[in-house]
């Protein structure tokens, strides 16, 4: 999680969204830099209402609550499968730690998908709560929370250029190794009902990143089922081309 008073924007770190990445890009311009340790780095938006919040309100007044709050949201199916590519990596594999618990190479990945979305996953196939979770705020909404889509990650990056006034240089880390295996048709259908609460969210994002306010009365759904249909197809058509020799 990152805070700049300067520039009055709040950054929270969503998992497996280059938040390794764009911290290391964006601290230089920020005051409150929570980075090493995780517990502290993936501080979700309820939690920044419950804890952060209060004390910036308190050491610098009201204009701390008309900050702008980032945050990056991936497509569903894309983050598990981020996740299963992340705990295939050599670090974690028996020949190097053996019986870790993470570790997934040892198993396909319809066969990780079958089990992050049982209701009591097996340690290798938890992360720590779905994405809705770490979006949604005290009362359960997306209220007041700017969101991206990564598959808009560019247009963040150009959006915090022009807040900031500088180019933002972005280093690639924790790269998950590229994989034969990936996501199937099949997989985005059957998430579009397990998932249907981060799909909500991921849906109503728009085009370009922007404020999602889900209190009022429209489904989401309403308005970007074809727009939610052709992602699926752009998804799988990136993911075929990376896994094309």
């Amino acid at each position: 999680m990152l805070v700049s008073t300067r520039y009055k924007f709040v950054f929270l770190s969503n998992r497996k969204c280059a938040s390794s990445s764009l911290v290391r890009s964006l601290s230089p311009f920020c005051d409150i830099v929570m980075e090493h340790d995780h517990r502290l780095r993936h501080t979700s938006y309820s939690e920044f209402q419950r804890h952060i919040l209060p004390f910036l309100v308190e050491k610098i007044g009201p204009e701390a609550e008309e900050y702008d709050v980032y945050c990056l949201f991936r497509e569903p199916v894309d983050w598990l499968y981020s996740w299963y590519r992340f705990r295939t990596r050599k670090g974690i594999s028996p020949e190097v730690v053996p019986d870790h618990w993470e570790y997934t190479g040892n198993m396909s990945w319809g066969s990780f998908l079958g089990e992050a979305l049982k209701p009591k996953a097996a340690q290798f196939a938890k992360f720590g709560g779905r994405q809705h979770m770490f979006v949604e705020g005290v009362n359960g909404s997306t209220k007041g929370l700017t969101l991206f889509r990564y598959d808009d990650f560019a247009d963040f990056l150009n959006h915090m250029a022009e807040k900031i006034g500088e180019e933002l240089e972005v280093v690639n880390f924790n790269v998950s190794p590229e994989l034969a295996e990936g996501p199937c048709e099949e997989d985005y259908q059957r998430c579009r009902i397990a998932l249907a609460a981060d799909y909500r969210i991921y849906d109503a994002i728009p085009d370009g990143g922007g404020l999602v306010d889900l209190d009022d009365n429209t489904d989401p759904a309403d308005k970007t089922t074809s727009k939610a249909s052709s992602n699926v197809g752009g998804i799988l058509s990136k993911i075929k081309r990376k896994l094309t020799p």
